[in-house]
């Protein structure tokens, strides 16, 4: 049993070691090896191979409820894994672009070409491909709303060529994020301007000279989307806000807002045109979920044992030698 044990902990360091060689040749010759089906079925069949020896382990020795946490940390090794090939396989993740305002998500006039990305084991690229609509409910984009940062400035240098007139010029950033300072702007020894008198909007540009401007910034801080979901069985409706880092369920559907478009209105300025949302259906979510925190649980129950078992052992041995010495005697 011993030996068979030595055989699994081998094999588990020899697969940490493929996968290791091939996260190399992802990050050394970029991700053409794992779009090579070939490539994705090794690693399929190597993790198949390394659940199956956790699972293994777990029948190798006598139940002990001291071996909690090595039971544990195994068996959500196996659930995690579990769960991702279940996304792989069945999971769908589509990046899609919605205009603001009334245009609904099932539209029919609207056009069934979409950006797909599924995480596939067969490494498919990702691609426009002509689907059918696997929503179970419509959504409309009906309001967004951005919050931006104070303006700030960079300040650039106009180099042209002296040779070619004609050629475009060079910009040489020479000083960054220039903030207020008493509602003042202070450039250097280029000048101090007075916030008044230099463009709020983004992207704006002044000449301070023929080799000099500043360029107007605003981050943003901060946009949210406000959908309306109605959903396909009941005809329900609900209004949900959508922020970055904060997605939102519907039937079994994480949605993601990940940026957005803008164009130039009347007066020439930037207003959000479109959103960009992900749309991501992943069955094995909570089995991947589960499988992490056994892995997390079983490795606090694991070293607390250990310690325990430690402390016991030394107990032990201080026994042995009192015992020892008292037969001597």
């Amino acid at each position: 049993m011993k030996f068979l044990f030595k055989i699994s902990v081998i094999f588990m360091m020899a697969v940490t070691a493929f996968i290791m060689v091939l996260a190399t040749m992802q990050f050394w010759r970029g991700k053409e090896d794992f779009e090579n089906p070939a490539v994705i079925w090794a690693l399929v069949a190597v993790l198949f191979c390394f659940a199956m020896t956790m699972v293994f382990s777990l029948f190798m020795r006598k139940f002990d409820v001291r071996k909690i946490g090595f039971y544990m940390l195994h068996a959500g090794v196996v659930l995690a894994l579990a769960g991702s090939m279940l996304y792989h396989v069945n999971g769908v993740k589509r990046l899609e672009s919605h205009m603001i305002g009334e245009e609904h998500m099932n539209n029919p006039s609207r056009a069934e070409i979409r950006s797909v990305m599924k995480k596939s084991i067969l490494g498919n690229k990702n691609q426009n491909v002509e689907t059918d609509n696997i929503y179970t409910f419509d959504l409309i984009v009906k309001s967004f709303k951005v919050e931006k940062y104070e303006t700030i400035y960079d300040l650039y240098e106009i180099e042209k060529d002296a040779q070619n007139p004609d050629a475009e010029p060079e910009y040489r950033r020479v000083m960054a994020d220039v903030e207020s300072i008493n509602g003042h702007y202070d450039f250097g020894k280029y000048g101090r301007f007075n916030a008044e008198g230099l463009p709020k909007e983004d992207g704006k540009r002044v000449d301070i000279s023929d080799e000099v401007c500043i360029v107007s910034r605003s981050p943003d801080k901060h946009y949210e989307a406000q959908l309306d979901i109605y959903d396909n069985y009941s005809s329900a409706k609900t209004s949900k806000t959508l922020m970055v880092n904060h997605p939102q369920r519907v039937n079994g559907w994480k949605i993601f807002l990940m940026s957005f478009t803008t164009s130039n209105d009347e007066n020439d300025e930037k207003v959000p045109e479109s959103v960009v949302l992900i749309f991501k259906y992943d069955p094995g979510e909570y089995i991947t979920l589960a499988g992490w925190w056994f892995i997390i649980i079983g490795s606090v129950i694991a070293c607390i044992f250990k310690i325990g078992n430690i402390g016991d052992k030394a107990t032990n041995a201080a026994k042995r030698k009192i015992k020892k010495a008292g037969n001597s005697t």
